[in-house]
């Protein structure tokens, strides 16, 4: 059966203190992904890439 992208970062261990979970690890590592192919080369621009494909609740 073929796995999403999703799925397979969902199995990933968050190494993160409880405090930095804002946001699930899955779907960032996911848009991380989709930046970099989109040629993102820096954490500012990845997150360039997220911020407009938040949705709005989680908008800042």
């Amino acid at each position: 059966m073929p796995s999403t992208l999703l799925s397979l970062f969902s199995q990933v261990s968050d190494p993160r203190r409880g405090q930095g979970k804002i946001y699930p690890l899955a779907p960032i590592l996911l848009f991380t992904v989709l930046a970099m192919l989109a040629g993102a080369r820096s954490y500012r621009q990845v997150h360039s890439f997220i911020r407009p494909h938040l949705i709005p609740t989680c908008a800042d």
